[in-house]
């Protein structure tokens, strides 16, 4: 977990995981850069967050099911070699869970519920 709720009131973040001032990331076997490949597929999607603008249109769903099919095509899933350590990440809301199973930087296995 990257954030930790210590008290009421407080949230810290665990140093050791997070990264700042890079130009580039590499998450589930993908590589995001400044580029702005993903940034530029979710604009319709990331236009819903603003205050008030929030209505499904066409072009969301398309860019939903763009952004959808980049993130499932680029890493295939690995086979596991049980002779290297497994990482999960796991991160879930009040209406859902999602978890990634990685060995050596690349998906093995995902599991999504809402």
């Amino acid at each position: 977990m990257v954030f930790e709720v210590l008290s009421a009131n407080l949230l810290f973040a665990k140093m050791s995981k997070c990264c700042f001032g890079r130009t580039q990331i590499e998450y589930l076997g993908l590589l995001i850069s400044g580029q702005g490949h993903f940034a530029i597929i979710s604009r319709p999607l990331t236009k819903l967050l603003k205050k008030g603008a929030f209505s499904w249109s066409e072009k969301a769903s398309l860019a939903f099911d763009e952004l959808k099919n980049a993130m499932i095509r680029a890493p295939v899933l690995g086979l596991p070699d049980f002779s290297v350590p497994f990482i999960i990440e796991v991160d879930a809301s009040g209406t859902g869970i999602g978890a990634v199973l990685m060995q050596n930087h690349k998906a093995i296995a995902f599991l999504i519920k809402p």
